[in-house]
């Protein structure tokens, strides 16, 4: 898996990311993710998957608190069969990323 996240403009993040995913009878499959942020509170994205799906993805930020949400729609013959599926995140983070590297600044 692998990403970057490029600024663009002041307030604005694009993120493209790709992960590839196999199994062990060497099938492969690979998402291809492009995530537009906000002020680093609000989010929002697509993603194609190879093996015959698409991905919208929403999500907020408050203060440690992150909600997503996001719904799989896919397009292979399943689809007779699905309308789809639906994800909720909830993530809590706790302490502050500054502080974890504090120690490098002693040498």
């Amino acid at each position: 898996m692998g990403g970057y996240s490029f600024p663009v403009g002041d307030d604005y993040e694009l993120e493209p990311s790709i992960l590839i995913k196999g199994t062990e009878k060497l099938t492969v499959q690979a998402d291809l993710t492009a995530k537009l942020t906000y002020k680093q509170d609000y989010w929002f994205g697509a993603t194609y998957r190879t093996s015959g799906a698409l991905i919208a993805m929403a999500g907020v930020r408050f203060n440690q608190l992150y909600l997503g949400y996001s719904f799989d729609y896919t397009l292979s013959s399943i689809r007779k069969y699905s309308w789809g599926s639906h994800e909720i995140v909830i993530a809590l983070k706790f302490g502050d990323s500054a502080r974890r590297y504090r120690w490098l600044n002693r040498y």
